[in-house]
């Protein structure tokens, strides 16, 4: 099976972080129902957190062509873009959480590119933000796919983006999979600085969270006796792919059904 979100519905219709996740795991309810129906001794809970770890990684591409963009027409790397917004570039927290810093350049190559203040440019509606910096919606340049073996309970999750992270940003991916304690101890020490009063973290990110759902991802993963990476890249393709797989641990015997 294979999809493409519908990105421009997402973006013009979001009106909050928790509408948006809604409205996307809605558009991905095919995956889970094909799980549903060809995998008969996977559990409820287990098909559903699959549902949650695509999700996640759906939302993550879609968002981080946002820094790919502005990386490109800035010639910034993503921690000075960061610095200089202060805040989530998806879902920007209130104003007295807005903590922006970077040096006069970063600031003034920022301006010259999206032609406004990060501050006026984060108060945009969020498919605004997107079309100021040139990315158009209607290219869903994200697709997910998924193969599953349900005599073993094999599966196969494959989430990939045309426009993929900064560097730096990739850096972090791979870090936070292969190494995810250290970058919990350090994400931890910084989230508090940017929660609101609903308890939501707008740490400064490209992929709209408080820098934690991709460790959960991979510990959940784990815990399902799965492995998150990243796929290796194909020739000069530049699509990156982060790759769920393996076999699910938790199955009834194929001859017991469902309890």
């Amino acid at each position: 099976m294979e999809l493409k979100p519908d990105i421009a519905a997402l973006l013009r219709d979001a009106d909050g972080p928790e509408p948006y996740t809604l409205a996307l795991i809605g558009q991905l309810r095919p995956i889970t129902e094909m799980l549903t129906g060809s995998c008969p001794g996977w559990s409820a809970e287990d098909i559903g957190t699959i549902g949650w770890i695509a999700m996640e990684l759906v939302s993550n591409a879609i968002a981080a062509a946002m820094g790919s963009a502005l990386g490109d027409a800035t010639g910034l790397p993503g921690k000075d873009l960061l610095e200089v917004l202060g805040t989530s570039a998806i879902w920007p927290g209130p104003e007295n959480l807005h903590r922006p810093a970077g040096s006069l350049e970063a600031h003034d190559a920022f301006r010259l590119t999206v032609g406004m203040e990060p501050e006026e440019w984060l108060r945009l509606p969020l498919e605004e933000r997107f079309q100021s910096i040139g990315i158009r919606a209607e290219t869903c340049w994200v697709t997910a796919s998924c193969k599953v073996n349900p005599e073993p309970g094999e599966i196969d999750l494959m989430v990939s983006s045309l426009t993929p992270p900064l560097e730096g940003d990739l850096d972090e991916i791979r870090g936070r999979l292969t190494d995810p304690d250290s970058h919990r101890a350090r994400i931890s020490g910084i989230r508090e600085l940017h929660r609101d009063a609903e308890g939501m973290v707008h740490m400064p990110s490209f992929t709209g969270g408080g820098g934690m759902g991709l460790i959960l991802c991979g510990e959940t993963a784990r815990g399902l006796g799965l492995t998150l990476d990243l796929a290796p890249s194909i020739g000069d393709d530049m699509q990156v792919t982060l790759r769920l797989h393996g076999t699910v641990r938790h199955q009834e015997p194929a001859e017991g059904g469902r309890k």
